[in-house]
């Protein structure tokens, strides 16, 4: 067979480097360019033949029709014809467009032969290691969902069996004993517990029942128990405010006192005032402290938040725009401000990075209906909840770090409920004031929403419980309506 280096041109007879496969002619360099210009060159394929890569490529100019790319605008870095050179690119370097051209297909060739040479057995490998740990996961969700089958088949059986299976799975844990069940009432009791489906409440009943006096009859882990410790440590009379609404505890062992007028006073724990501030705030827990003793509060009058710094400065911190603010919280984690918000019949609660910059609103559940009706009072719990006392959906709602709704709480006992203050202790407890007339308390619930305790109660001389605040050595502050003192406990539960 002919070699591509010996074909002639159909027309001259010198050495052909092109080929027209429509008419499968072979052709030099310009009668190439004569059988474009007289042979319906839009209609003919023109290849380069192997071996010659020093020839110009057939790429038609976009701007002059007819006229073919033969240089290169060094300057431009485009490919040109010989109208544009004199037109738009007078006085520009230009080289050779084939040239160019060799050496942008030789980079390619290079670049596929590395991809394939290197790059794509390292993806090969990659994908495997992927692949293998696919299946490992697969495998792992296939054991949980058969452990979680597992725990929902023991659900259905009675409480003696239940007890059985939770001492087979925490066989490894020497702290963990339940007591064995013999009574009828005691069956009974359990039964009921069981029910509600809060295991944690399950164990604390058998753990009472294990360690109650011989003969003595069942009394659980519900109001009263902290009787006998409940006990006032302190008493502070805050002056110039009306009442004790809010608390805000700083690290240092102070707390900011706030009235339903917008008065704040700094308090030691000795009770001297530190220092006084007037702001346009009321009955809601607006303000808090940060981790760096900066006090931040809400002004509903110019719907912003600002913050008075260590220097006394105060600085506004972020606006709200048409939403008036009613609650604020500095979070101890990472100094984010979540601000409880209003508008009309609206509310949400926003949340903001340290200088203001919002991160994102919370107005609806996952079915799109609102979550809160007046946020009155929020804090931050140890696992990231957000926890928030509205009074006008008597309830407490606590969403997950995301702002998605975790579970609401409506009061632990048969008594009305009307949440105010709330915060949280080292052990992720929440204790939220029940400022409700006829059933005034401080109640406790774990993390997950079960009722535990009612630590304080009209017994202890609660009548309108407001502001609560749990400081950094595990004291609780309790302010009232009526009054303006400040009582504080140390209770251990």
């Amino acid at each position: 067979m002919e070699r591509d280096e010996e074909k002639l041109c159909r027309s001259c007879r010198k050495q052909a480097r092109f080929l027209c496969q429509d008419c499968d002619y072979y052709l030099c360099r310009l009668c190439k360019i004569r059988h474009l210009k007289y042979r319906s060159a839009d209609e003919h394929s023109i290849v380069q033949l192997k071996g010659h890569r020093d020839e110009t490529i057939d790429e038609r100019c976009q701007l002059h029709k007819g006229k073919f790319m033969e240089l290169f605008c060094k300057k431009c870095l485009l490919p040109v014809c010989s109208t544009c050179v004199t037109e738009n690119h007078n006085g520009h370097i230009f080289g050779s467009f084939s040239d160019i051209y060799v050496t942008a297909v030789e980079f390619i060739k290079e670049k596929i032969s590395k991809i394939r040479k290197e790059l794509l057995p390292k993806c090969a490998a990659t994908l495997q290691e992927l692949q293998k740990k696919e299946r490992t996961v697969e495998t792992q969700i296939q054991r949980l969902n058969e452990t979680v089958n597992e725990y929902e088949n023991s659900l259905n059986d009675n409480p003696t069996e239940l007890i059985s299976f939770y001492r087979a799975c925490t066989a490894d844990d020497e702290n963990i004993s339940l007591p064995d069940i013999q009574t009828p009432k005691e069956k009974m009791k359990l039964q009921k517990l069981y029910r509600t489906s809060h295991l944690d409440q399950y164990i604390r009943f058998t753990n009472a029942v294990q360690n109650r006096p011989p003969n003595s009859t069942y009394s659980s882990p519900r109001p009263g128990r902290l009787d006998d410790s409940t006990v006032v440590n302190n008493e502070i009379t805050v002056p110039v405010v009306k009442s004790a609404h809010h608390i805000s505890c700083t690290e240092d062992g102070h707390v900011w006192v706030s009235d339903n007028l917008g008065t704040l006073v700094l308090m030691d724990i000795r009770g001297n005032s530190l220092k006084k501030l007037t702001t346009s705030g009321g009955d809601e827990g607006f303000h808090s402290v940060t981790t760096k003793g900066e006090l931040i509060y809400s002004d509903k009058a110019n719907k912003c938040v600002r913050k008075v710094t260590t220097n006394n400065e105060v600085q506004t911190v972020l606006k709200t725009g048409f939403w008036k603010p009613t609650c604020v919280f500095s979070s101890p984690k990472n100094m984010d401000i979540f601000v409880g918000m209003v508008s009309d019949q609206n509310a949400k609660i926003g949340r903001f990075d340290r200088k203001g910059n919002p991160l994102f609103d919370i107005h609806t559940d996952s079915r799109g209906e609102a979550l809160l009706k007046y946020p009155l009072y929020l804090t931050e719990n140890k696992n990231s909840d957000i926890c928030i006392s509205d009074v006008n959906k008597h309830a407490v709602v606590v969403l997950d770090k995301m702002g998605q709704h975790r579970f609401s709480y409506k009061g632990g006992d048969n008594g009305g409920f009307w949440p105010h203050g709330i915060s949280t202790d080292d052990q992720g407890h929440i204790l939220i004031c029940n400022s409700y007339y006829s059933n005034p308390s401080v109640q406790m619930i774990d993390e997950n929403g079960v009722f535990l305790y009612v630590i304080l109660a009209q017994k202890h001389g609660l009548r309108k419980p407001r502001g609560l605040c749990v400081d950094n050595q595990q004291r609780l502050w309790v302010g009232q309506w009526h009054e303006n003192k400040v009582c504080v406990y140390k209770i251990t539960v």
